[in-house]
């Protein structure tokens, strides 16, 4: 009796173990946050961040492609009273011609950065503007409609219609957020 109640508890912890290895395994690196990140305990921003510069540049168009298309990478950040921004990098294939406001990576035309932000009031952890730079500013703040709606029907329709050729972490935040299924 004793030993079959010693091989069930093994048999359970066992079980327990490669459980716990398989549920982390399938962890999305989208889902893993930047050591700053956590030590800041500023994921929600995190995620906002991101979710707002897909959701703003997603359907631009960069040489055939789509800004959707690529991953948005984080750099680092500033932080200054109540105010943090998250800088991002974004690497674009370009196939053809390099554009004029771009960063070419290596000396090469196969890849352009494009870098982006997103700035918060820590306190309200409400978003104050973006930016795309490269050479100018693009910027978005309140009032412009891809700033305050980053959920329109015109971006469900982008991704219910792109949704094989955006980047697998833009469709996960989209999940997560409930905008998609």
């Amino acid at each position: 009796m004793q030993r079959s109640f010693i091989t069930y508890l093994a048999l359970l912890f066992f079980y327990l173990l490669t459980s716990c290895n398989r549920s982390e395994s399938k962890i999305s690196l989208c889902s893993k946050y930047p050591a700053q990140i956590d030590s800041l305990q500023i994921q929600d921003i995190y995620d906002s961040a991101r979710w707002h510069l897909y959701s703003w540049l997603a359907d631009r168009n960069e040489d055939g492609n789509y800004r959707g298309q690529f991953p948005i990478i984080y750099k680092d950040f500033f932080q200054r009273n109540d105010t943090i921004e998250l800088f991002f990098w974004q690497y674009t294939i370009s196939e053809r011609r390099l554009p004029h406001n771009a960063e070419v990576i290596g000396g090469t035309n196969d890849s352009t950065r494009h870098r982006c932000s997103v700035a918060f009031n820590l306190k309200t952890k409400k978003p104050l503007w973006c930016f795309d730079i490269n050479g100018f500013s693009s910027g978005l703040g309140p009032g412009d409609n891809k700033f305050e709606n980053t959920r329109s029907d015109s971006l469900l329709k982008f991704i219910n219609v792109h949704k094989p050729i955006l980047d697998p972490c833009f469709l996960e935040l989209a999940r997560k957020i409930g905008f998609i299924e």
